[in-house]
């Protein structure tokens, strides 16, 4: 990923931050993906940063299918980095307004810790 960027000119910074500054930091990125490494895409493991951006009105590139199949396959999708990086910038620079607002509802319809405490009970 940092490649890719370092060859459109965009400067690549990979922080640590507390929740409180995730926000604004998320909201002010060029782009903000969900890069999974090569153990969690073969678990089918779905990062809470994908929720995080979606919720914070970004929609999040990934190199996951089982992510992109999470969300209807309306992600920008390619188990290649450089490939994800060229959806998102795609993206980006035309973005669909629609499109991240249904993204938006889904994670706040299904997927808070509201919905994961009621489907625990539902089990309990």
């Amino acid at each position: 990923l940092a490649t890719a960027c370092k060859a459109d000119g965009i400067q690549f910074i990979h922080a640590k931050l507390q929740n409180d500054l995730q926000p604004r930091a998320i909201a002010e990125s060029w782009i903000a993906p969900a890069v999974q490494g090569t153990w969690q895409v073969d678990k089918g493991y779905v990062p809470c940063r994908v929720f995080k951006n979606l919720s914070f009105g970004r929609r999040t590139p990934t190199n996951s299918l089982t992510v992109n199949t999470l969300f209807g396959g309306k992600l920008p999708y390619s188990s290649d980095v450089q490939e994800m990086y060229k959806l998102g910038t795609a993206w980006e620079n035309n973005p669909d307004p629609k499109l991240l607002r249904e993204l938006m509802l889904l994670v706040k319809e299904k997927h808070t810790f509201v919905n994961r405490i009621n489907n625990i009970l539902k089990v309990l």
